[in-house]
């Protein structure tokens, strides 16, 4: 059965990186990529993104069962989720609801507890949206702070600093779509 550790290390190798490497532009140590590997241990979602970044693909990518059609159909039973650590709160979850090799977004749904938050800024390839389908989410984009409520929606190149936060009492909702990078 292929796993998420050996799909990291096929990806690895199809793209030329030792683990020394990896680690290098990862951030992420040797040791730990190897138990990661050889599934000793389990990814955070940070750490899937940093992976990610260094392989060039999405996150989703990193899982198995990679589909390669043209048009593909997620069923609610195939959706992958992911639980985000937040510094500040309940972990957020992650849903994937669209993936595929030949596919170029990345769309997701948050559900995001009160003061649950992304953490430190981050900025990568490519671009985003939200859009609040639930509650209210603070965005930060370089600078500048914006308070998103249910209906609103925000885009911003993905090479702008960026984060976001529930600052208020409710469980919030966000569909999010990434473009992936092209390569």
């Amino acid at each position: 059965m292929t796993t998420i550790g050996s799909t990291i290390n096929t990806i690895r190798n199809s793209k030329g990186f030792t683990l020394k490497e990896l680690a290098e532009t990862t951030g992420l140590s040797i040791s730990y990529l190897s138990r990661l590997e050889n599934d000793k241990t389990e990814a955070t979602l940070n750490d899937l993104s940093k992976l990610a970044e260094a392989f060039e693909t999405s996150i989703i990518n990193l899982f198995p069962d990679k589909f390669d059609q043209d048009v593909r159909i997620v069923r609610k039973e195939e959706t992958r989720i992911i639980l985000q650590p937040s510094p500040n709160g309940a972990p957020s979850e992650q849903e994937f609801i669209l993936w595929g090799s030949k596919i170029n977004l990345e769309p997701t749904i948050m559900t995001v507890p009160p003061g649950s938050s992304s953490g430190k800024t981050v900025k990568h390839n490519g671009e985003e949206f939200l859009y609040v389908l639930e509650g209210e989410i603070r965005v930060w984009c370089d600078d500048t702070c914006y308070d998103l409520k249910k209906g609103d929606t925000i885009g911003y190149p993905a090479k702008h600093p960026h984060r976001w936060e529930n600052i208020k009492n409710e469980t919030a909702k966000v569909f999010v779509v990434s473009s992936l990078p092209t390569f």
